[in-house]
């Protein structure tokens, strides 16, 4: 599997935009996988040859600490959540599709400046 075996061109933003986060569910997990080649196959290929078994599994790693991030209806990324005693606190990288991440992507369709 390669980032290229998958699209990342952004789709249509038609509504104002409405970012929220939801639990990971089983349905999800496509979504992850290909979330995780999109913005993560550079980063891992530097160091590693890419398995597709060795990505599958730190996916499904925390996998119920995963919040997937929603614009408008649309998956657009994810951060997971590790909850310490009464304390829930972000774990880092936050993952964005690319186009998700540029001023003029999803997140930026609907700014005024």
């Amino acid at each position: 599997m390669k980032p290229s075996d998958y699209s990342s061109a952004p789709s249509q933003v038609t509504d104002l935009l409405q970012i929220y986060f939801r639990a990971a569910t089983p349905a999800d997990v496509a979504f992850l996988e290909r979330l995780r080649c999109i913005t993560m196959y550079r980063s891992v290929t530097n160091h590693y040859v890419w398995n597709d078994e060795v990505q599958r599994e730190r996916v499904m790693a925390n996998y119920d600490s995963a919040r997937i991030i929603c614009a408008s209806g649309q998956d657009i990324g994810l951060f997971k959540v590790c909850t310490v005693s009464l304390i829930s606190v972000p774990i880092v990288p936050t993952q964005l599709l690319p186009h998700c991440s540029e001023p003029s992507g999803c997140l930026g369709a609907n700014r005024q400046d």
